[in-house]
């Protein structure tokens, strides 16, 4: 097993050196935040992550509770990483307002995934 690390802006500044030389061997860093706007540490995080040579992938926290708006965040998503070198891209969904959703939900990840691809 390989070790990685989630980071997003709550990280602070991230010293990418120091992480290297840990083992870390994969980062998945926030994309967008929940204004719909490029997570403020996103660029800094992901050059700093190839700079030291730790692949970069890419995670959603969504609070989609709808199709449409799964498509309109995958979209953002593809225009932010667009000419970047991003291994995966993740769709998270853990938040309370996707409790309940059932099938909605699934259909989301799928319509999602759809626009990622």
């Amino acid at each position: 097993m390989e070790k990685g690390i989630d980071v997003a802006k709550w990280n602070g500044t991230i010293d990418w050196n120091r992480v290297k030389v840990h083992g870390v061997k994969f980062a998945i860093l926030k994309v967008i935040n929940k204004q719909r706007k490029v997570e403020d540490a996103f660029e800094r995080n992901y050059s700093e992550s190839l700079r030291v040579g730790i692949p970069a992938s890419v995670y959603n926290y969504s609070y989609a509770t709808d199709i449409q708006t799964a498509i309109s965040d995958a979209q953002l998503v593809v225009s932010i990483i667009k000419n970047k070198k991003i291994e995966y891209v993740w769709m998270d969904v853990e938040d309370d307002c996707q409790k309940g959703l059932g099938m909605n939900l699934i259909n989301m990840i799928n319509a999602y995934q759809k626009v990622i691809e």
